[in-house]
């Protein structure tokens, strides 16, 4: 069983390699950092790519940051994804991180939240289109990473905008 990993030093990413490692896998993995994607065969690919900022206002996010959100959280995984496709067994299986949930509406993620809900379509339509691979989404929920440290300036914020006195 051979996994790839892109996004392969994202804190999610780091504990699932340690367990897969313990369950048989072998791991390849790709980075932003990194200069090339490995040219290995695989098996399954996790995509654990994304950011969380900008946080704020919709009206007050600068659009490069909001542009810079999408490209992390749904178009660089499409475009590495395809890089890589060819490298695939038969049968092979794609996993996208889908945040801890883009479907709740929460003041303040407009750029996540919109990056977010157009990968989950983007998945429907590649699994429609791909027989013979499973393309899915994986919800993880709320797990504490370092990419929610926009989150806690967000929250100071709002918390003092909006202070009863």
């Amino acid at each position: 069983m051979r996994a790839l990993i892109l996004g392969s030093r994202s804190d999610i990413a780091a504990d699932l390699q340690v367990m897969m490692v313990e369950d048989g896998w072998t791991i390849r993995g790709w980075h932003r950092g990194a200069r090339h994607l490995p040219q290995s065969k695989w098996n399954l690919c996790l995509i654990t790519l994304g950011c969380l900022a900008p946080v704020g206002h919709w009206a007050e996010i600068d659009q490069k940051e909001f542009d810079a959100c999408v490209q992390s959280n749904a178009l660089l995984p499409l475009k590495l994804l395809r890089d890589v496709w060819y490298l695939r067994e038969p049968n092979a299986s794609v996993c996208f991180f889908g945040g801890s949930n883009p479907q709740k509406l929460m003041a303040g993620y407009s750029a996540y939240n919109f990056a977010k809900m157009g990968l989950l379509k983007l998945v429907e339509q590649l699994d429609l289109e791909t027989p013979d691979a499973k393309i899915f989404v994986l919800g993880p929920g709320f797990v504490r990473t370092k990419i929610h440290q926009p989150t806690a300036k967000w929250f100071e914020y709002r918390r003092k905008q909006f202070r009863v006195m």
